[in-house]
């Protein structure tokens, strides 16, 4: 980790974000990119509103991003760059991604307002789709704490083995953290979660372990997995969508989208291979 974008609209959702992806830029010696999206839009200044040009915009919104970073740099460690960029809020974040070769980005998400929400997801789910990046996606409210108990979900899980993804390892290294598999499949008429032994570390490949429990997700596998999260000592969940292929690979990609509005926990959500003609 060498770089984080830390997407903002400068909301208290998106400063509490803001200061999670501080820390861990500390914590990891990486420089942080504090960006926000604008477009031009009518200010209501006199009797008729004013549209402001692009260039209005990039200066009103550059101070106030600026502003931001001020308020979020804590002790000034972390270098951070305070950016604005002129587009609608997924595409403009992704420019940023390519342009400044960012290798995390850190987002938050609201926690109440339906129709806020389902926007602000929109543009959640948008990056974890296609940024290519690891996106971590902060839950309003949630202040940072280091994540000692992380929970991976996976559809994949073999006999010989399965090699924990260089993200997640760097986190649980970093912080010194357990680590859970949580499989999802398909058995019988329905979902089941089956809860696999931890790791006694992040830097190994996790061999073949007999589940500690299983959990029937009956109508919803988000329900389930989400159950399990509050009722356990988990501070950060990892899913990492796949394209829809197969019968155990289908759901996990839904899933992963429902989860990002019902977490209460800190999530990462890791990039996969699109879809061939997937446009959703």
């Amino acid at each position: 980790m060498k770089k984080i974008l830390i997407a903002t609209d400068l909301s208290p959702a998106a400063r509490n974000a803001a200061d999670w992806g501080v820390r861990l830029a500390k914590a990891f010696d990486a420089g942080v990119i504090l960006a926000s999206a604008f477009e031009q839009m009518p200010i209501p200044v006199t009797e008729a509103p004013v549209i402001l040009n692009a260039e209005d915009m990039r200066v009103m919104v550059q101070r106030d991003v600026a502003n931001e970073a001020e308020l979020i740099k804590g002790d000034g460690a972390v270098p951070i760059e305070a950016m604005a960029c002129e587009g609608s809020a997924t595409p403009a974040m992704l420019r940023v991604v390519r342009a400044r070769q960012a290798d995390w980005i850190v987002v938050g998400m609201k926690g109440s307002g339906r129709e806020l929400r389902r926007a602000f997801g929109s543009t959640v789910t948008g990056l974890g789709r296609k940024a290519g990046v690891p996106l971590l996606i902060i839950p309003e409210g949630v202040r940072f704490s280091p994540p000692k108990a992380i929970a991976m979900a996976v559809d994949v899980y073999t006999e010989t083995g399965f090699s924990i993804p260089a993200p997640v390892r760097e986190l649980a290294e970093k912080f010194h953290s357990k680590l859970f598999i949580i499989r999802l499949f398909n058995k019988g008429a329905g979902e089941v979660i089956e809860i696999l032994h931890q790791t006694d570390g992040g830097n190994r490949t996790i061999g073949a372990f007999s589940p500690l429990c299983e959990m029937p997700a009956g109508e919803s596998v988000t329900d389930a997995l989400s159950e399990y999260i509050d009722a356990s000592p988990i501070d950060l969940l990892v899913m990492k969508p796949h394209p829809r292929m197969g019968p155990e690979r289908w759901f996990l990609r839904s899933e992963t989208r429902q989860m990002i509005f019902k977490t209460h926990v800190p999530m990462l959500v890791l990039p996969g291979e699109p879809a061939k003609n997937d446009v959703s």
